[in-house]
């Protein structure tokens, strides 16, 4: 796997050019400043895309987020429509997706670690277009203008790297792999909690482990007995066995 990582890209497997759309409309874009938050957003709606792919097509809050994060990719990337639109107004959607992603995180959708990355650039990318946006409105850039230390997106790769890793880690193979492990763990106990999982699987949010055991209940391999953090499952079937 090799990835672009001068510019914060994505690590993806590629067998071409990885597609810069900034790199081939440069005049397009106002000064340095311009570039980054158009770059930023970029790489923030890739994230939103990435970590809702495995979320149900009809499930609405999956849309929303969607839409909400390629509108701050579109006011970024379109000096007019951010003059348009305003700062406020791109602060105020940079916080409906944070809304959006506390509310997906807390149903169990996204992962905690997902959700807070995501949000937290988010915040930073708001606050770095209200800070600068008088230059970036100019069109010019003093060069004696102090860059912010992640300016460069050094700071953005190990984000991106980690989100990829942990929707990687989310696949349908892993999945699998997953209810593999719990059925293994259920051989030796009549009934296992969250935390009798996570403690046998590495790297695996307590967030994870619930959706998993929850999908199967649902399938109907697995009986959920009590409420919240007392909640306990077992095999269906499991107290007929001699």
């Amino acid at each position: 796997m090799t990835s672009d990582l001068k510019d914060g890209s994505l690590p993806v497997k590629k067998t071409h050019k990885t597609l810069d759309p900034v790199a081939h409309f440069p005049a397009s874009f106002a000064n340095d400043h311009h570039t980054y938050i158009a770059r930023k957003a970029e790489r923030l709606s890739t994230a939103v895309h990435m970590v809702t792919g495995f979320v149900d097509a009809q499930e609405p809050l999956r849309a929303s987020l969607r839409r909400a994060a390629l509108s701050v990719l579109e006011w970024c990337t379109d000096l007019e429509a951010l003059n348009r639109h305003g700062v406020d107004a791109l602060a105020a959607r940079a916080a409906l997706i944070g809304s959006y992603l506390g509310t997906a995180e807390s149903s169990g959708m996204v992962s905690t670690m997902n959700a807070k990355l995501i949000v937290d650039e988010y915040a930073r990318l708001a606050t770095f277009v209200r800070e600068r946006y008088s230059v970036i409105r100019s069109g010019t850039l003093d060069t004696a203008t102090t860059q912010p230390e992640q300016y460069k997106g050094q700071k953005d790769i190990s984000i991106y790297r980690t989100i990829q890793k942990s929707v990687v880690s989310d696949t349908p193979n892993s999945q699998a792999s997953r209810k593999s492990d719990i059925l293994g763990i259920l051989k030796n106990k009549e009934r296992i909690s969250i935390k009798d999982v996570t403690n046998v699987i590495a790297d695996v949010s307590e967030k994870t482990v619930q959706r998993e055991l929850l999908a199967m209940v649902a399938d109907g391999t697995l009986i959920k007995e009590g409420e919240r953090r007392w909640s306990t499952y077992k095999l269906r079937g499991a107290d007929s066995k001699v």
